[in-house]
């Protein structure tokens, strides 16, 4: 889990955020959910929304590098949620040495 909260936080290209909303097409948060978990579109949806209740997320806006122009909801993890996480990772060592 920690690696998927790294890569949405990083986001889907150099200068660019994900965002929570499926109209956001390509930032859409939910793409790397599906391709780190196999989980559907609409398994992701509903985890980004737990997520979100849970305060793993913040939300803002940002100056697109691609677009030259400001964006809004647009996200990034939490730092305390994502140290929570690894914290977590750290002590629930995976069978296959993936954090996932």
């Amino acid at each position: 889990m920690a690696r998927t909260f790294e890569q949405i936080d990083r986001g889907p290209s150099p200068g660019e955020k994900y965002a929570l909303a499926k109209p956001a097409k390509d930032r859409w948060a939910g793409h790397v959910i599906v391709e780190f978990t196999g989980k559907s579109d609409d398994q992701a949806s509903k985890i980004l929304k737990t997520w979100k209740e849970n305060g793993v997320f913040i939300e803002g806006e940002y100056r697109s590098s691609a677009l030259q122009r400001r964006m809004t909801g647009c996200i990034t993890v939490s730092p305390d949620k994502m140290s929570e996480m690894r914290q977590l990772a750290a002590t629930y060592p995976s069978d296959d040495g993936d954090e996932e």
